[in-house]
Protein backbone atom coordinates (compact mmCIF):
# COMPACT_ATOMS: atom_id res chain seq x y z
CA UNK A 1 0.00 0.00 0.00
CA UNK A 2 2.61 2.71 0.67
CA UNK A 3 4.21 2.02 -2.65
CA UNK A 4 1.04 2.71 -4.17
CA UNK A 5 0.25 5.83 -2.50
CA UNK A 6 3.85 6.46 -3.35
CA UNK A 7 5.00 6.53 0.47
CA UNK A 8 8.62 5.82 1.74
CA UNK A 9 7.69 3.36 4.18
CA UNK A 10 11.49 2.76 5.82
CA UNK A 11 10.47 4.48 9.09
CA UNK A 12 8.52 1.61 10.27
CA UNK A 13 11.38 0.14 11.13
CA UNK A 14 12.15 2.52 13.95
CA UNK A 15 10.10 2.66 17.25
CA UNK A 16 6.82 4.36 16.72
CA UNK A 17 7.04 7.02 19.31
CA UNK A 18 9.97 8.14 16.74
CA UNK A 19 7.87 8.30 13.70
CA UNK A 20 6.45 11.92 13.87
CA UNK A 21 10.09 13.06 13.43
CA UNK A 22 10.42 11.12 9.57
CA UNK A 23 9.91 13.48 6.77
CA UNK A 24 8.88 10.76 4.89
CA UNK A 25 6.19 9.89 8.17
CA UNK A 26 5.09 13.53 8.00
CA UNK A 27 4.31 12.91 3.73
CA UNK A 28 2.79 9.69 4.56
CA UNK A 29 0.58 10.87 6.74
CA UNK A 30 -1.05 13.31 4.64
CA UNK A 31 -1.28 11.56 1.76
CA UNK A 32 -3.25 8.92 3.70
CA UNK A 33 -5.20 11.71 5.25
CA UNK A 34 -6.23 13.44 2.24
CA UNK A 35 -7.72 9.92 0.83
CA UNK A 36 -11.15 10.29 -0.39
CA UNK A 37 -13.63 8.05 1.73
CA UNK A 38 -16.34 5.91 -0.02
CA UNK A 39 -18.88 3.85 2.33
CA UNK A 40 -20.62 1.29 -0.29
CA UNK A 41 -22.15 -0.26 2.56
CA UNK A 42 -23.61 2.84 3.75
CA UNK A 43 -24.73 3.54 0.26
CA UNK A 44 -26.17 0.29 -0.15
CA UNK A 45 -28.21 0.51 2.93
CA UNK A 46 -29.39 4.11 2.08
CA UNK A 47 -30.11 2.81 -1.56
CA UNK A 48 -32.50 -0.13 0.23
CA UNK A 49 -34.26 1.83 2.69
CA UNK A 50 -35.24 4.51 -0.09
CA UNK A 51 -36.37 1.77 -2.22
CA UNK A 52 -38.55 -0.04 0.80
CA UNK A 53 -39.92 3.21 1.68
CA UNK A 54 -41.24 4.40 -2.27
CA UNK A 55 -43.30 2.39 -4.73
CA UNK A 56 -40.68 0.25 -5.77
CA UNK A 57 -40.91 -1.92 -2.29
CA UNK A 58 -41.59 -5.66 -3.12
CA UNK A 59 -45.16 -6.86 -3.07
CA UNK A 60 -44.70 -10.19 -2.12
CA UNK A 61 -43.29 -12.02 1.65
CA UNK A 62 -40.44 -13.71 -0.83
CA UNK A 63 -39.48 -10.98 -2.57
CA UNK A 64 -38.76 -9.03 0.53
CA UNK A 65 -37.06 -11.81 2.10
CA UNK A 66 -34.74 -12.22 -0.82
CA UNK A 67 -34.23 -8.38 -0.75
CA UNK A 68 -33.45 -9.03 3.02
CA UNK A 69 -30.13 -11.28 2.54
CA UNK A 70 -28.54 -8.93 0.48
Amino acid sequence: MFELLGIDSSFVKLPVAQWPTWDNYRHGKKVVANLPVVNDAAERALGLATDLNTNKAPKSEEQLQALYRL
